[in-house]
């Protein structure tokens, strides 16, 4: 679990000057989030506060954005299904020897399933590494298009405290307007990247980014040392070790983590509140039987 609070002022991708702004730095910033996707099977935010401005949750399928490219400019969606290389941040996957690597946007599985997976920064970020090919003019006419379709097709969920969003990450891409912070009234989002046992299969040229393509394979993308680390404010540290502890006593206890939360999850509310610790792990076998 991550915290999404918006702690910075508005940032633009690109500040002029020397390296690029990271995808994180952006993200926590109050400036606007254009179309991506994140790096996982299915994405969960939690809206617990928002700004006293703006803050809209921007939704499209990209089967949408594909089939409209189709229609208007079908030498460009080609070029979708060519290898764009990308950047593997050193503050989300740690310091790795495959930092970047080429991967199509736009791709089919061998049972004809369409995925996409796409982040505009991390492609622009690729190209501060020595002998990635440069973007081609075709590339970023693209790209361009991509994002000027997704704002005609796209969604607009403005963000209430309360409001909870799943979003497969193989087929939707996200965004999101600008925001105002003032005093108290400041935006939190809590992000969770789930796997799940009903993953899609994926194309074999994805394994580069997953690991794992196989259907029903446990997985996500940003797997590193410094991505388990960051949880972005103690609250959410605070969070994530108690989730983690959870987790570790399950598998201690020989117990599978995520039955025993399903199941827990499904008891509490009507359990009695002398007999919770029949819901801990290690007491949780026998009632389950």
């Amino acid at each position: 679990m991550k915290d999404e609070t918006g702690t910075g002022a508005a940032l633009d991708y690109n500040s002029g000057v020397g390296k690029l702004i990271s995808a994180r730095t952006v993200a926590r910033s109050t400036g606007a989030l254009r179309f991506h996707t994140d790096k996982c099977d299915l994405l969960s935010l939690l809206c617990v506060s928002n700004g006293i401005e703006g803050g809209v949750s921007k939704i499209v399928s990209s089967v949408a954005i594909h089939n409209e490219m189709a229609r208007r400019r079908p030498d460009l969606l080609r070029v979708f299904y060519e290898p764009f290389w990308r950047m593997r941040p050193e503050d989300e996957e740690g310091d790795r020897p495959d930092r970047v690597f080429p991967m199509p946007v736009f791709a089919r599985a061998a049972d004809g399933g369409f995925t996409s997976q796409y982040s505009r920064t991390y492609i622009n970020q690729a190209q501060e590494i020595d002998g990635v090919p440069p973007l081609t003019e075709a590339q970023n006419a693209a790209m361009d298009l991509l994002h000027e379709i997704g704002e005609e097709l796209c969604l607009f969920a403005p963000f209430e405290p309360g409001d909870l969003q799943f979003m497969t990450q193989h087929v939707t891409y996200h965004g999101r307007t600008a925001f105002k912070n003032e005093g108290d009234a400041s935006r939190v989002l809590l992000r969770i990247w789930l796997s799940t046992p009903f993953s899609r299969l994926l194309p074999e040229g994805h394994a580069v980014q997953w690991g794992d393509t196989r259907a029903g394979a446990l997985r996500g993308g940003a797997l590193g040392r410094k991505s388990w680390l960051f949880c972005g404010s103690d609250r959410g540290g605070c969070r994530a070790a108690a989730m983690y502890s959870l987790i570790v006593t399950c598998k201690m206890n020989g117990v599978d983590p995520q039955a025993w939360l399903a199941d827990v999850l499904s008891r509490i509310a009507g359990h009695p509140v002398h007999r919770l610790d029949e819901l801990l792990p290690w007491n949780w076998r026998a009632l389950a039987q």
